[in-house]
Formats: C-alpha cells, sequence, structure tokens
C-alpha cells in the first residue's frame, strides 16, 4: 500500500445499496454546477440518512405551507416525496434483485 498517494485510511467501499440508490435519485449530475441536491445526495453516508433527509424537507414545506409560499411549498414537499418513492423503490428493486442471486 501506498501511504502517500494511496492511503488505505482514505479508501472506501461504497456500499452497493447505496451506490444503487444514488444511482436513481440523481439525474445527469453536473460536478462542475452541481445543484445542493446532488451534493447533499453524495456526502449522505447511508440510505437512512439519505430517506431522513427527504422526509425531513417533505416535512418542513408542509408545515410551513400556509404562512410562508402556499401551494409552492405543497410543490416543493411533493418534489421531495417523488424523490422519496424513488429511493424506496431502488431499496425494493435491489433486494429483489438480490433475492434472484440466492
Amino acid at each position: 500500500m501506498d501511504a502517500v498517494n494511496h492511503p488505505y485510511h482514505y479508501q472506501r467501499r461504497l456500499d452497493p445499496l447505496l451506490a444503487n440508490v444514488r444511482s436513481a435519485l440523481l439525474d445527469d449530475v453536473d460536478y462542475i454546477n452541481m445543484e445542493c441536491f446532488d451534493a447533499m445526495v453524495n456526502m449522505l453516508e447511508s440510505v437512512e440518512e439519505i430517506r431522513g433527509y427527504l422526509r425531513g424537507n417533505s416535512f418542513k414545506y408542509r408545515w410551513r405551507y400556509r404562512g410562508k409560499n402556499g401551494v409552492q411549498d405543497l410543490h416543493k414537499a411533493r418534489w421531495y416525496e417523488r424523490k422519496l418513492e424513488k429511493l424506496e423503490a431502488a431499496v425494493s428493486a435491489f433486494y429483489s434483485q438480490e433475492d434472484l442471486l440466492l
């Protein structure tokens, strides 16, 4: 192991389930002009963290919609809920595929 160019403590294997979920959630990421959502999903380290992020944002927009941006906040909440649906579909598909391999 090359301790200068490839130190062991900087390497980690990406969880295949997490990779599958990220792939389902991120559409054509532009790494030069990255949006906050893309950066957040790439930074979070587990499916549970991503799930919590999506649920929390949906809740936030639904909680405040009557006092802040009205219907626009309901649209934002729904956007996060559609992402959550994609996450859950990706998790189900991953485990279904894994079951076929057993």
